[in-house]
């Protein structure tokens, strides 16, 4: 019976025998970017005389940290799965035995973080070691971008980092579709994309960090921006006049005043109107005079 599962990441870099990584010897050895929040999905197959004997899987630190470790056993040609984690995520394991030498294994570690960057081992009677960035843009400020103002936009892993260790992969930043290399409101210095000024046509719009591999694959990560601007002048009204001729026992239309903002703008007339609507009704030789609509966004900007 095969396992399903949907895939989640992709795997970059082909097998290298026998390489060097982080003071263990790798029979083989994969390459992976992994979106900050999502699952990594490791896969590899184990051949030889693989029945009833252990496999375990770690990330290399100073402590050699366990993820978890795995007895190998057969039963009515289903593999039995028993083990032990000690990471801080989810794990799962899904596997098919496809002959008494070869074992199809895949293991999940869940809602993954820049803590999960590094290398990873699967150990059986070889070694197949993962080497994993994971990719995460920050924006700063944090909840907002005001109107005018410059963002620091900030990505993981850095383009120059990646074009040190991987000659077939290369990072890009894109706003809302657009390079940052075509925009000259843009300045990339490293991980840091400096905009010199968002403006209200920004707001809603993705930024997305994307690493294009060599066979075609792109895998990314997105956030949107949330520019707050507003209110916006002058603002509207409807109809669009200011000056109303009237006498006495005539009926003033209602005048509805609007203004683009984000948040959305808090507009009064005050005694004179209910919320945005002008409402003066009916008219008498008293009612001359100017009326104001103040109004403010709901942070309190006027």
């Amino acid at each position: 019976m095969l396992f399903y599962f949907r895939w989640i990441i992709y795997f970059c870099g082909v097998l290298s025998f026998a390489t060097q990584m982080d003071g263990y010897v790798c029979n083989s050895n994969q390459t992976m970017f992994v979106p900050e929040g999502t699952t990594a999905n490791f896969q590899v197959n184990i051949t030889g005389d693989i029945l009833n004997k252990p496999f375990g899987f770690q990330k290399v630190l100073s402590s050699h940290m366990y993820i978890f470790s795995v007895n190998v056993t057969v039963d009515n040609q289903s593999f039995i799965q028993e083990y032990n984690h000690t990471s801080q995520h989810g794990v799962s394991i899904y596997s098919q035995l496809y002959s008494d030498n070869l074992l199809g294994i895949r293991f999940d570690l869940y809602n993954v973080s820049m803590q999960d960057n590094g290398t990873y081992v699967l150990y059986s009677q070889t070694r197949t070691c993962f080497t994993v960035f994971i990719m995460q843009i920050t924006i700063a400020p944090i909840d907002f971008q005001e109107e005018h103002e410059p963002v620091n936009v900030y990505v993981h892993p850095h383009g120059s980092l990646i074009r040190r260790l991987l000659e077939n992969v290369s990072m890009v930043l894109l706003i809302d579709g657009i390079s940052v290399d075509q925009m000259t409101t843009c300045i990339q210095q490293d991980d840091l994309f400096w905009i010199s000024s968002v403006n209200k046509g920004l707001h809603g719009k993705n930024i997305t960090y994307r690493a294009l591999l060599n066979d075609g694959i792109a895998i990314e990560i997105n956030k949107t921006l949330i520019v707050r601007y507003g209110p916006s002048f002058p603002v509207t009204l409807i109809p669009r006049k200011i000056h109303y001729n009237l006498v006495s026992d005539d009926i003033m239309p209602d005048v509805t005043c609007t203004s683009k903002c984000n948040p959305s703008c808090n507009i009064s007339w005050g005694e004179h109107g209910i919320g945005a609507i002008l409402r003066l009704g009916r008219v008498s030789t008293t009612s001359t005079g100017n009326t104001h609509v103040p109004y403010q966004d709901m942070v309190g900007r006027h």
